[in-house]
């Protein structure tokens, strides 16, 4: 299997909110697989999802439900100090 790893320079990741998110790992490897890998998972590899690599597409997907149709929890209890810590209130 080859797998199409999707990068982004201009991404910076801060420790802290690498750290932050860690607590949310558990739910997303449980359908995405281990280090959110997935061959073999229902879900898909979020290596090569360029959801994952924009805040508010992220958001929309996993707060606000826009995947559900295709089987994607919504996880509606979040709040984005926890999920994205350094998205800015307001």
């Amino acid at each position: 299997m080859k797998i199409a790893a999707l990068d982004d320079s201009a991404l910076k990741l801060d420790e802290a909110d690498v750290e932050a998110g860690a607590r949310f790992y558990l739910p997303c490897s449980m359908c995405h697989g281990p280090s959110l890998r997935s061959p073999g998972a229902p879900a898909p590899d979020l290596r090569e999802s360029q959801i994952a690599l924009r805040e508010e597409d992220l958001w929309a997907v996993v707060h606000d439900g826009a995947l559900r149709s295709r089987g994607m929890p919504q996880y509606q209890d979040l709040t984005y100090n926890f999920t994205f810590p350094t998205k800015k209130a307001g």
